[in-house]
């Protein structure tokens, strides 16, 4: 198999991109930019495992920064800050028993939350689904 991880990213946005049927919802504003739905989060993990190669996540994010600029892909993806693509989490440093939590997963657990309320408010619920959240509540 000749495909690169990046292949296989840039298949899996392809696929996501044709995912939202209704074009005219396709754009929400988040963050004062304009983010196509559904949105994506690119989560790179082990940040452990390469700490000491100085460079490296700065490297990566202009990569991809570089291979989708101008394509409708880069549309769908939450940035994790102004200058930074992608989110990098340390798995070492985030354990659920304990307080201990990485700040980029902090970070992504609150981009999340937001992107999540800004598709909330922008979905209309068909009137079947609001009855049938009715009977569930009897």
């Amino acid at each position: 198999d000749d495909d690169t991880n990046y292949d296989r990213l840039e298949e899996w946005l392809s696929a996501i991109h044709i995912m939202e049927p209704d074009q005219s919802c396709r754009i929400m504003i988040f963050e004062g930019e304009g983010i196509a739905s559904p949105a994506v989060f690119l989560v790179g993990t082990h940040l452990d495992k390469i700490r000491n190669q100085p460079g490296m996540l700065e490297r990566q994010d202009e990569f991809m920064k570089k291979k989708l600029a101008g394509t409708v892909l880069i549309e769908h993806v939450v940035w994790a800050s102004k200058d930074q693509m992608c989110f990098y989490v340390d798995n070492t440093l985030t354990n659920p028993d304990s307080k201990s939590v990485d700040p980029q997963v902090r970070l992504l657990c609150r981009k999340t939350e937001e992107v999540a309320r800004k598709v909330a408010q922008r979905h209309k619920l068909p009137i079947r689904w609001l009855k049938f959240e009715e009977k569930v509540r009897d």
